[in-house]
């Protein structure tokens, strides 16, 4: 299921998740991974990322008239049917991401 970007979302503050609304994303993100299996399996708990989707948001928000809405489907959202596939992030514990 999460290999899927439908099931995917943008980062930002649980109150302003709000549909139709401005968005509010984070500039960044960080974690380390504390244990576990995160570096031999994708069903381990990791954190999965829809690689260039950074770019096509990009250019889709360029399109627009006035600042980015929030969508809780937003890939669908903007992409259609052009969903880019999601890969879980691999690593070991203690690395930072």
């Amino acid at each position: 299921k999460m290999y899927s970007s439908a099931v995917g979302h943008i980062d930002q503050p649980l109150q302003r998740q709000v549909a139709g609304k401005r968005q509010c994303n984070y500039s960044a993100l960080f974690g380390i991974v504390l244990n576990g299996c995160t570096a031999d399996r994708d069903d381990a708990g990791n954190l999965f990322v829809a690689p260039r989707t950074h770019m096509k948001f990009a250019e889709a928000y360029k399109k627009l008239d006035t600042d980015p809405l929030w969508y809780p489907r937003i890939a669908e959202h903007f992409f259609r049917r052009d969903l880019p596939r999601m890969q879980a992030v691999r690593a070991q514990p203690g690395q930072a991401i």
